[in-house]
């Protein structure tokens, strides 16, 4: 079964296992994954913190593809992380199935 995604817009602040750090747009959320629009390449593997205010989630890059404007990053939370918008609720959060039909 496929798990229920988000779309959403919010800015967060992303810091790599080198000690890097930058910023990305959090584009889609759901339980177990996000993914990132960002203007850097981010390395298949690299573990990731993404930060907003006091929040925090953990996460590794399963996909990252170059596009037209930048890069897409495909996460997967890690540490056992499971998202809920009771945990961190971005900023602009969208559920597609509540678009009329």
């Amino acid at each position: 079964m496929q798990e229920k995604r988000y779309l959403c817009s919010d800015l967060m602040q992303i810091r790599g296992t080198g000690g890097w750090s930058g910023w990305a747009n959090l584009e889609e959320i759901w339980t177990t994954g996000a993914v990132l629009d960002s203007e850097i390449a981010i390395p298949v593997g690299e573990k990731l913190l993404l930060r907003k205010g006091k929040s925090k989630l953990w996460a590794e890059v399963l996909v990252s593809e170059r596009q037209e404007f930048g890069f897409r990053t495909e996460l997967k939370f890690i540490f056992d992380y499971v998202w809920s918008k009771e945990k961190f609720e971005p900023d602009h959060l969208l559920d597609p199935a509540s678009v009329g039909s």
